[in-house]
């Protein structure tokens, strides 16, 4: 068991070198060894968000792959779009729930996907949302949130 503060093995390396690149391949066990990335040392509770700074601008998202038992989660086959939708049959729900997230502060997300066939979450980029996309799934009736990749590598010198 890590004490308040120890660092996974993982995290400490991509700290020290100063940033973490998709071509790194690193996967991380938990949620709670992603935050360490960030010096936040969650413990437990572990919430698929991890709030970067002290405004919700930058988080790190953690998502489950292919999904989970409320969400629906996808990966565009050329890693440059990030979609995710409640899986609800109830289209007003779904439309809320994208609507709050066009509403939320929240620009830009440091992405990790857990993978059923890996059961480690897997840095996928870094995406921003969307909001004209997710608008027009609205309008066409499949609301869904949408983020666009923006880069591949995190710094992670600005950070710490």
């Amino acid at each position: 068991m890590k004490n308040k503060f120890e660092i996974c093995e993982e995290a400490q390396y991509y700290i020290n070198k100063g940033f973490i690149d998709i071509n790194d391949k690193v996967e991380f066990k938990t949620i709670r060894d992603v935050s360490d990335l960030f010096n936040k040392q969650y413990k437990g509770f572990q919430r698929s968000w991890i709030k970067i700074y002290n405004d919700w601008k930058i988080v790190a998202s953690c998502y489950q792959m292919p999904e989970n038992n409320l969400y629906k989660n996808e990966l565009s086959a050329d890693g440059n779009y990030f979609y995710y939708s409640l899986k609800e049959k109830n289209n007003a729900k779904k439309e809320e729930a994208v609507k709050g997230i066009i509403m939320h502060e929240m620009e830009t997300t440091y992405l990790f996907l857990k993978y059923p066939n890996t059961r480690r979450y897997k840095f996928v980029g870094v995406f921003e949302k969307d909001i004209a996309k997710m608008e027009k799934s609205i309008r066409e009736k499949n609301p869904m949130v949408v983020y666009k990749k923006k880069s591949d590598r995190i710094e992670l010198k600005s950070i710490f």
